[in-house]
């Protein structure tokens, strides 16, 4: 039984997360784990029912505003009742994570409070991204491709502000300088690379479109694609070798306190997603899964207030 639970448990509330980080971090017991999973699991079986409910609603809807003349209050009953719905699985969403963290003891809701910390410190990270300070990773869940460089940074990016960076960072206003010119000195070479792995890239349509095929053809392509790839790849480690040059002894231990702080702040997000933090429903310009819309990072936030993705 615990198995599936689990299984649920990971499938609706982690969407696929495993809880690797979070369970060791708070330390969680087998009971404390089962009880806030079988709550998720009963959340989603519910709101599933309500969801299905809103659907014939909306169908019901449709049926209405076909009919002429129109009926204010048959609509009206049915955008109520959806209303009245949405409220509903809101405030059941809201109760979930204090119902979780009551089940903590008070050593494991001491530890949530750097999780938020760290949280907080990820447009820092961003920022120190953007200056070329530490490697992107890829996006969990997804494929990393890190070459063709289809859409290099644009050059217009050293007009971003780096407030941040250079606060927690104690940088120089002559090293963000510097930082900002070996950015559009690299991504300006690496677009120039790019393209021609592009022109490449077309003989290779080309080539593959022939019958017979040619294999020497298509082989002396495709190696002169993998050494544009490679040799962007060295030089986007040289590049970032001579961005921390830059860098104090003192800023170089920040920077790397800064990576651990991102470390917890991944364990955050499996705390959220096993609902025993809250989430932060501010960042409105992400995109939430299924929904089409823009905003907090996991499907607990309320989604009337989020902003529709173009």
């Amino acid at each position: 039984m615990r198995g599936l639970v689990l299984f649920l448990g990971f499938g609706l509330l982690g969407w696929g997360q495993q809880f690797e980080r979070i369970i060791p971090y708070l330390g969680l017991t087998d009971g404390q784990l089962d009880q806030i999973l079988q709550r998720g699991v009963d959340f989603s079986t519910w709101e599933m029912g309500r969801l299905e409910r809103i659907s014939d609603l909306q169908t019901e809807i449709a049926a209405e505003k076909a009919r002429s003349p129109l009926d204010p209050m048959a609509l009206g009953v049915r955008y109520v009742e959806i209303e009245t719905i949405r409220r509903e699985i809101v405030a059941r969403r809201a109760a979930l994570v204090p119902r979780n963290v009551a089940l903590l003891t008070e050593e494991q809701r001491g530890k949530l409070a750097p999780l938020e910390a760290a949280m907080r410190l990820r447009g820092t990270w961003a920022e120190v991204n953007v200056l070329g300070l530490v490697a992107e990773e890829c996006p969990a869940m997804l494929y990393c491709y890190k070459l063709p460089y289809r859409n290099p940074r644009p050059i217009e990016l050293d007009s971003v502000p780096v407030q941040a960076a250079k606060a927690y960072l104690g940088l120089t206003d002559s090293q963000i300088q510097m930082l900002r010119f070996q950015h559009r000195m690299f991504w300006t070479w690496a677009g120039q690379r790019d393209e021609l792995a592009e022109e490449v890239e077309k003989q290779i349509a080309m080539e593959t479109a022939r019958s017979p095929l040619d294999p020497m053809a298509l082989g002396v392509r495709y190696v002169a694609v993998e050494m544009i790839r490679r040799e962007i790849q060295e030089e986007e480690t040289a590049w970032m070798a001579a961005n921390l040059r830059l860098l104090t002894e003192g800023q170089r231990r920040r920077l790397a306190e800064l990576e651990r702080q991102m470390n917890l702040a991944d364990v955050g997000d499996e705390a959220r997603a096993l609902q025993v933090l809250a989430p932060d429903c501010t960042g409105r310009y992400f995109v939430t899964p299924f929904s089409g819309q823009g905003g907090g990072l996991d499907t607990w936030c309320d989604a009337s207030t989020f902003v529709p993705v173009p």
